[in-house]
């Protein structure tokens, strides 16, 4: 009995001993399978990871591509433009001399003409001075001939009659009184007459010098209005020039500024002691024209008391201006 029941528990442990074997066997091949399972879990994990890598790896490859292509094209359409407002200044400097040149030989033809108008009433007034004294003198020297010829006439009768009779002597001798007064009329009338004579041609030439003088002070102030007119014209003109070409610059001074704030954006700023000392600046990989886009936005704003994108607008005097006040120009 003991030993059946020794071979029963014998028997029973060598069951229990195999089901344990078992167990542990079945246990171990799930361990394996669960591990074999979470291995090809991993590595399928893995794969998709590094696929997705790829993938935006290849995305991040062609958006840079398209990028650059993009700057390209927009580069080249800044410099066609900026080619295009270059000749359009230039032909603009060209007419605006042109028209210069001929203002100022009109200018000029319109002051010789004034010179010779003035030559020629200067001459007019000279010549009809002297015929006036002339005609003056003339007409003094026929009065005097005349006169001296009715007297040496009368002389002759009174002397003739002094012949015939004493009583001729007192006639001769008041004759010769009437003479002297006669002369002395005449003389006087003829003085007068030289002198209203003289008067009156004056107060005329003074009279169309004046008309003259009004005329060339009109035609001088209609000049003037018009050099104004024209000078204002061409001053809107190359205001207007001018603003344009600023606005061409800042647009592209904006776009460069974009392209290198996407620089400092990633990462690539400076320690404004950088940018200011040109020992250090020149080892460093930036423009030398646009130092300020590699400080930090931080610094920016306090230095600048604004945005790079608002500083970008500016006009190109005023950012220099800006950066001369900060070592950076």
């Amino acid at each position: 009995k003991r030993a059946e029941e020794e071979r029963l528990a014998a028997e029973a442990a060598e069951a229990a001993k195999k089901a344990e074997e078992e167990r542990l066997a079945r246990e171990a091949a799930e361990a394996a399978e669960a591990a074999t399972k979470a291995e090809e879990e991993r590595v399928a994990r893995e794969a998709a990871e590094a696929a997705e890598a790829a993938k935006r790896a290849e995305e991040e490859r062609l958006a840079a591509e398209a990028a650059e292509a993009a700057k390209k094209a927009e580069e080249e359409r800044l410099a066609r433009e900026a080619a295009e407002a270059a000749e359009a200044a230039k032909q603009a400097e060209y007419e605006r001399l042109a028209r210069e040149a001929a203002e100022a030989a009109a200018a000029a033809k319109r002051a010789e003409e004034e010179r010779l108008a003035a030559q020629a009433a200067e001459i007019a007034k000279k010549a009809e001075d002297e015929r006036m004294a002339r005609e003056a003198a003339e007409a003094a020297e026929a009065a005097k001939k005349a006169e001296e010829e009715r007297l040496a006439r009368e002389a002759a009768e009174a002397a003739e009659a002094a012949k015939r009779a004493e009583e001729g002597r007192l006639a001769a001798e008041a004759a010769e009184t009437a003479k002297k007064a006669e002369v002395e009329r005449l003389a006087r009338e003829t003085a007068e007459a030289a002198d209203a004579a003289k008067k009156a041609e004056e107060e005329r030439v003074a009279r169309d010098a004046a008309e003259a003088a009004e005329a060339a002070k009109r035609a001088e102030e209609d000049r003037v209005a018009a050099e104004a007119a024209e000078a204002s014209k061409k001053a809107e003109e190359e205001r207007l020039a001018r603003e344009a070409s600023e606005a061409v610059e800042a647009a592209s001074i904006a776009e460069k500024s974009a392209t290198t704030n996407h620089d400092a954006e990633e990462g690539r700023t400076y320690s404004l002691d950088e940018l200011t000392d040109k020992a250090k600046y020149q080892t460093l990989d930036v423009k030398p024209a646009e130092r300020e886009t590699y400080l930090s936005n931080q610094v920016f704003v306090e230095l600048f008391g604004m945005s790079k994108a608002d500083f970008a607008k500016l006009p190109k005097w005023k950012k220099d201006n800006a950066k001369k006040n900060h070592g950076l120009f």
